[in-house]
């Protein structure tokens, strides 16, 4: 299929940019339209990019959420440490 070997030519392009790659390329039957079906499939392509780097967020998303999460419970256990260690209840000196 054209419109595949043309997108893998631009891999390292974003999913934009290869449509509008091959949208400046004119791959339809001549050089003064784009047919029907290669605006779609060009279309299609920048969505499913869009997708892909939808999802690449997400992940990102919840990953940055997990962190977040293992340094809220680091800071509670610091602080639990400090009071106890400075309570008026507990006069013991830290190491």
């Amino acid at each position: 299929m054209q419109l595949a070997t043309s997108l893998s030519t631009l891999s390292n392009a974003g999913p934009l940019a290869a449509a509008n790659k091959l949208v400046a390329k004119a791959v339809g039957d001549t050089d003064k339209y784009i047919a029907q079906g290669d605006a779609q499939g060009v279309a299609l392509a920048a969505i499913q990019g869009m997708y892909q780097v939808l999802q690449e967020k997400d992940e990102r998303i919840q990953n940055l959420g997990a962190q977040l999460k293992a340094l809220e419970n680091r800071m509670a256990q610091f602080e639990a440490a400090g009071r106890s260690a400075f309570s008026t209840d507990n006069p013991q000196k830290l190491p």
